[in-house]
């Protein structure tokens, strides 16, 4: 499952656009952000970081080893997985795999108070791996579609 970000330029909601308009173009603005500072990153680079191709990232996405995002009709990934174990993203991806990718990638960023205010790359990087999938399985259950 990817998800698709459209955004072209800094359009404002008009007088007419509700709430949920102005919230889409603020999230798909943040998108572009992350792409740009790094927080999201294209396949290519987490390839060469991995020392596999991007078409092998494409297939691991289809397994659900990790998310894409489509940002400006290019596939995103996140940044901090490079700093990470592929064994180890997958193992969580695979957790997460159910959910919407904009799902996992909040799962991914957010500090969890069961890993101690820390988010999950940074307890993966301080070797928690079996503390991060009993909070991805508790992710998972709690934001499972009805």
């Amino acid at each position: 499952m990817i998800y698709h970000a459209e955004w072209s330029g800094p359009a404002e909601p008009d007088s007419r656009s509700d709430s949920r308009q102005a919230s889409l173009i603020k999230g798909e603005q943040q998108l572009v952000r992350w792409c740009q500072d790094g927080t999201l990153v294209g396949l290519k680079e987490l390839a060469t970081s991995w020392g596999v191709t991007w078409q092998a990232l494409q297939q691991a996405a289809k397994r659900g080893e990790i998310f894409l995002l489509r940002v400006s009709n290019k596939l995103y990934t996140l940044g901090d997985f490079k700093t990470l174990r592929r064994p180890d993203v997958k193992q969580v991806s695979e957790i997460l795999r159910e959910l919407d990718p904009s799902e996992q990638l909040i799962f991914w960023l957010r500090s969890h108070g069961g890993l101690g205010a820390r988010t999950p790359v940074q307890a993966l990087q301080a070797k928690e791996l079996a503390k991060v999938l009993s909070i991805a399985r508790g992710w998972a259950a709690e934001n499972a579609a009805p």
